[in-house]
């Protein structure tokens, strides 16, 4: 026990260490400063279907002052689920690519990876922005065609998973990169993407800051956004926390279908999803239910 012990506290110390190095290392200068917002920043601007918020704005101006100053940025956006992170990552993503950079979008799952894979196509490829995506939902084949077409200059915006930190060329490419749900990426992950380009611009987006991070923005080594301003007509999360009830869960799931919604039934171990399938099928005999989790078949 104490030699695990020991053990453990030595490679915090090495991390720790490492951590330290790699922010000193990050105060010098980027070597470029961004170009102003263009046309495409705009165009980008007028597609958002919705009206900024006020902690959006906010997010975005602090976002503009880094891109505009000579050192790299580090600065992590914080805010609730559906309070616009990923627009905010979308315009800070436009504005590296019409400075002529390349941006990766780092997410922890390849079902997450997908989906800013389709949020920043469907924005950004009718302005002529090339956006692919590097994860297990790629072949080997497509994997290797998109690496080449990026050491060729021919991908703007590229969206994966930590397969994207694998890559040490692919990464050499990066000037901005955006990591979602930082909490889900380990130390080790976030340190091997810093140290490979110093220069790098990061941008980090989260719900659920880690309290590692709330340490280093106290201590003023990151800087944190935070958007505390709901979208409008946005109604607050509940969050209920119970002993486990069918008859609860039946009332939760029939109010949520009730209103034409939807009901995600999360479950921690994959061996006895089959059971809560059936459970629920019992239950709610006229609902649609479909299962599926990380063991599964990419396809």
């Amino acid at each position: 026990w104490k030699r695990k012990k020991d053990k453990i506290k030595k490679h915090a110390r090495s991390i720790a260490k490492d951590l330290l190095k790699t922010h000193a290392l990050r105060q010098g200068s980027r070597g470029f400063v961004y170009q102003k917002k263009g046309d495409f920043y705009r165009a980008v601007c007028d597609s958002f279907p919705f009206q900024e918020t006020v902690g959006q704005g906010a997010a975005l101006c602090d976002i503009d002052s880094d891109m505009e100053k000579d050192l790299p940025m580090d600065r992590m956006v914080c805010g609730d689920v559906g309070y616009g992170k990923t627009e905010i990552a979308l315009r800070a993503a436009i504005r590296a690519v019409e400075s002529g950079r390349v941006v990766f979008v780092m997410a922890p799952t390849t079902v997450l990876a997908n989906q800013h894979y389709i949020s920043f196509g469907r924005r950004l490829s009718p302005l002529g922005v090339v956006v692919e995506l590097l994860s297990r939902f790629r072949t080997k084949r497509e994997q290797t065609k998109i690496i080449g077409a990026l050491a060729g200059g021919k991908v703007d915006v590229l969206v994966g998973t930590h397969s994207i930190i694998n890559s040490v060329a692919c990464l050499k490419k990066a000037s901005l990169v955006v990591i979602d749900d930082e909490h889900r990426f380990g130390v080790i992950h976030k340190n091997k993407l810093l140290k490979i380009k110093q220069s790098v611009d990061v941008l980090t987006l989260t719900a659920t800051p880690i309290p590692r991070t709330i340490q280093q923005s106290l201590l003023g080594i990151k800087s944190v956004s935070l958007i505390n301003t709901p979208p409008v007509k946005r109604v607050p999360i509940k969050t209920q926390v119970v002993y486990q009830s069918w008859p609860f869960i039946k009332m939760a799931m029939e109010l949520e279908i009730g209103r034409g919604g939807q009901v995600y039934f999360l479950h921690n171990r994959i061996e006895s999803i089959p059971f809560y399938k059936k459970k629920i099928s019992e239950i709610l005999p006229d609902a649609k239910i479909e299962t599926a989790h990380g063991g599964m078949n990419s396809r």
